[in-house]
């Protein structure tokens, strides 16, 4: 067995599953793709390491766990629109195509936006649209979600995205504080109500920015 493609397995039963990621169709998304494609090639030996990888850039890459526990507690169905920011190389993206009707990925950059095109378009992910974050408030202004993941940390509610959800609705962020937690806020006919999900463990959480998930 190539070695990345043992790495990945081991990632699902060793890191995924032992931390209470028990749903097949998540288990399934992650074994079928690639996690070291999407890293700059002198990451990619960290691909299946349970770890934040620090990129270089503003945002950090989560560990599997950490992306892997917040897609599970979406409990994304096959009809739902679904939002993703804040994972830097587009690999949730891609990772959701398998789960959602259509998934939205947002880049930081133009340049981010077109390698996760690339990627998305190469693994046959249709339902898979790239933005950049400059270009939401023009090509998203309609759009409401069933599901807002933020793969980042903020220090209160992103409440400018509130208002894409869709009745019954749900947005999930890292929230910033000495244990940094993983917030669920529903939206239920208007009134959102917030819920703490679980501890995640951030050694580069300086590196997230606020402004990243404006909307």
């Amino acid at each position: 067995m190539h070695y990345h493609a043992k790495a990945r397995k081991n990632m699902v039963q060793c890191q995924l599953t032992v931390n209470g990621v028990r749903d097949g169709r998540i288990l399934q998304a992650f074994m079928g793709i690639e996690r070291e494609s999407f890293l700059p090639q002198q990451f990619q030996h960290m691909a299946y390491t349970d770890a934040v990888i620090d990129l270089g850039g503003c945002q950090p890459f989560l560990s599997p766990v950490i992306q892997g526990k917040m897609a599970q507690e979406a409990a994304i169905q096959s009809k739902d629109s679904v939002l993703v920011m804040g994972c830097p190389v587009g690999y949730m993206g891609a990772v959701l195509s398998g789960l959602a009707r259509l998934v939205v990925y947002v880049s930081d950059t133009e340049d981010g936006k077109r390698k996760a095109a690339e990627k998305f378009y190469a693994l046959q992910c249709d339902n898979v649209v790239s933005e950049s974050r400059q270009n939401l408030k023009i090509s998203l202004a309609d759009e409401l979600f069933e599901v807002i993941l933020l793969y980042g940390c903020l220090p209160k509610t992103p409440e400018n995205l509130l208002e894409k959800l869709t009745p019954n609705g749900s947005l999930f962020y890292i929230e910033h504080s000495k244990c940094p937690k993983v917030v669920k806020i529903t939206n239920s006919d208007g009134c959102y109500t917030k819920q703490f999900l679980f501890d995640v463990f951030l050694p580069s959480i300086n590196h997230f920015r606020e402004k990243q998930f404006i909307f």
